[in-house]
């Protein structure tokens, strides 16, 4: 209990050689501890020792199997190996067990969207956004999914939120441009719509 308690707060600071020594030592103590496993994981990942931390999160998902943050870390761990098909699946696993987490549907979407899976993503987006209201990315990542299916006035309309709720958002103040200039909005005259998406891509310039 020490060990693992003192792991999560050298995490919280970004200690990583703390984080490492005691996670190692709650083992020791209690070699089915997940918790402890999960710490490592994400220690060896920040490492970019990625074959020890996907070892690590394998080895806690064999004393729990139905852990969620572990399937989203290892998932993680599948991104930056390059391997997208098994991100997939780890992040499908994360978010099946744990519907709230918005973490798990936004890596999920993504990695749908970027199959070409436009409806599935767009359904793990709007997941995410009820679990984070307040969150801009979660609706710029909406607003992706929704273009992709072509529902460009719904897609604008997120757009416009993520940019409410978080101004600093540039990605959804070029999405939004690129929006207007290559997609017909429903009720948009042309020549309005491309004025605004040169306005939006000046914005993102600035």
């Amino acid at each position: 209990g020490p060990h693992l308690a003192a792991a999560t707060l050298a995490w919280q600071a970004k200690d990583l050689a703390t984080v490492e020594r005691e996670a190692v030592l709650a083992v020791r103590y209690d070699e089915r501890s997940t918790a402890a496993m999960l710490l490592m994981g994400k220690v060896f990942r920040a490492q970019k020792r990625l074959d020890t931390a996907r070892f690590a999160l394998e080895n806690a998902l064999g004393v729990e199997p139905g852990n969620a943050l572990v399937h989203l870390e290892l998932g993680h761990v599948f991104v930056d190996l390059g391997d997208d098909k098994k991100a997939l699946v780890s992040y499908e696993k994360a978010a099946r067990l744990r519907p709230t987490l918005a973490e798990a549907q936004e890596n999920y979407g993504v990695l749908l969207l970027r199959q070409g899976f436009a409806t599935e993503a767009t359904r793990a987006f709007e997941a995410a956004g009820k679990n984070e209201p307040r969150s801009g990315r979660a609706q710029l990542h909406l607003g992706n999914g929704l273009r992709a299916e072509k529902r460009y006035a719904d897609a604008e309309q997120a757009y416009k939120m993520a940019l409410e709720l978080d101004p600093a958002l540039l990605d959804a103040r070029f999405n939004l441009g690129l929006l207007y200039i290559d997609n017909p909005v429903p009720g948009q005259e042309e020549l309005v719509r491309l004025q605004k998406g040169l306005a939006a891509l000046k914005d993102y310039q600035a």
